[in-house]
């Protein structure tokens, strides 16, 4: 196990051995293929063609600033002055892992913090075993922040026993981590207190939604979901289940309770792959994608797609919008609107050549993908008046077919990029299946 605690304080400094490698001496020390490519965001690229904008809109006086918006803290990097900023990834090591493999669909081999060069400062294993119950290593269901230094992850487990997600927390101040819930099809189980809490209706585990619970720390809040390949996913309610305290209450928030107009207009549930997470702008809230069929004045089939802001409180607090058809993905980047301005909803298409789309109240602009990237997969929104954010996305590397590299974007221009991640000295390529930006 290669569990390592670390200084989360001091930014960018990297302890192995006796030595401590600085920012600049690790860019030194990489090389070649490997190296981290920090850039300057290049002159504006504007184009406007049926209400979309194409390109960015950046200036000499602001460097790096999406939308004449202000100057985002990744635009112009060098490597003495990164911002202090690590991530949680899950990911496969190609030269050790393989991904998409029948016996590894979606499921990552390390879990590891790094920082913005890619450097491994901290590496979980999985907190349980799952080699008697199930039959392949269990694939990567949610990856979320969950406080300074800490994340949680959830893992489905499926084989000859009882399907399951287990939900479990890293800390890298710490180096520890520890199982927090297991979800079965009836009930879920809490190991940290020993407490069983029962659902009202079975729930299709592979859909189940975990993110943790903005409003009171040590809770998580479970979406399970009724699903199966004949009807729609459907969520029945929302649960707050605190897994260290057995003295707080269980909180639940029925479907009829928190949007009674789903079964009063005929609304059929989440949006695919159950789009259910917290908001990228620290707001607390939690984002889900509604969506139901049907048909316009001409009797041609739509989808209406309706995004819900929930403030998990005592007392609900929803907010609404609605959308147009294709600008919500399930891998979507949500900022919830507010009574003056709606949603930013930042998304991918299905296409693997991009781009990305921005859309924000009336505005709706496109973001290319760098040259050579594709079948892009966003992370998360790291400045969000700059629009800066992050993805990952395959690109052409001699000698791994599977190998991605991940790319900082300040709006639809690239200032930062790496496609090796470091364990210890050596370089390693890797396929991405997870990552968020951590506090320290």
């Amino acid at each position: 196990m290669e569990h390592r605690a670390f200084d989360l304080v001091r930014p960018a400094a990297i302890a192995y051995g006796a030595r401590a490698l600085s920012a600049a001496a690790l860019l030194a020390l990489a090389g070649c293929a490997g190296d981290a490519s920090l850039r300057t965001a290049p002159e504006p690229l504007d184009e406007a063609e049926d209400g979309v904008t194409t390109g960015v809109n950046n200036t000499a006086e602001n460097p790096g600033g999406g939308n004449g918006g202000p100057a985002s803290p990744w635009g112009n990097l060098n490597p003495g002055d990164l911002p202090d900023t690590v991530f949680a990834v899950a990911w496969v090591d190609l030269t050790e892992g393989c991904v998409n493999c029948y016996y590894a669909q979606d499921a990552p081999d390390r879990y590891d913090i790094i920082d913005p060069l890619g450097q491994v400062i901290s590496s979980f294993e999985l907190p349980f075993a799952w080699e008697e119950v199930s039959y392949y290593p269990p694939p990567l269901r949610s990856l979320d922040a969950l406080g300074p230094g800490r994340f949680v992850a959830s893992n489905l487990l499926y084989g000859p026993a009882e399907e399951s997600q287990v939900v479990w927390e890293g800390d890298a101040y710490t180096g520890e981590s520890r199982v927090l819930a297991r979800i079965y099809r009836h009930r879920i189980e809490l190991p940290q207190t020993g407490e069983l809490i029962l659902l009202s209706e079975p729930n299709w585990t592979w859909d189940m939604q975990v993110v943790p619970d903005p409003a009171r720390d040590g809770a998580l809040l479970i979406l399970p979901t009724n699903s199966s390949p004949y009807v729609s996913t459907t969520l029945r309610e929302i649960l707050s289940v605190p897994y260290d305290d057995a003295s707080l209450p269980v909180r639940r928030w029925p479907v009829s309770e928190f949007a009674p107009h789903l079964i009063n207009e005929g609304w059929e549930g989440l949006e695919p792959a159950a789009l259910a997470r917290l908001a990228d702008d620290g707001s607390g809230r939690l984002v889900l994608g509604l969506h139901r069929w049907d048909t316009d004045e001409a009797g041609l089939t739509q989808r209406n797609v309706e995004l819900a802001s929930f403030a998990p409180t005592t007392e609900l607090d929803i907010q609404r919008d609605l959308l147009p058809d294709g600008d919500l993905h399930p891998a979507s980047r949500i900022v919830p609107g507010d009574e003056e301005s709606g949603p930013i909803v930042l998304s991918q298409t299905y296409d693997c050549e991009g781009p990305f789309t921005w859309s924000q109240d009336d505005e709706v602009v496109q973001y290319p993908m760098s040259q050579g990237d594709s079948c892009p997969t966003l992370g998360p929104l790291l400045d969000i008046d700059s629009r800066t954010f992050m993805y990952s996305a395959w690109y052409e590397d001699e000698e791994y077919y599977d190998a991605q590299r991940v790319v900082v974007s300040v709006a639809g221009q690239e200032v930062w990029s790496i496609d090796r991640f470091r364990r210890g000295l050596s370089e390693r390529p890797f396929h991405l299946l997870g990552a968020v930006a951590l506090e320290r």
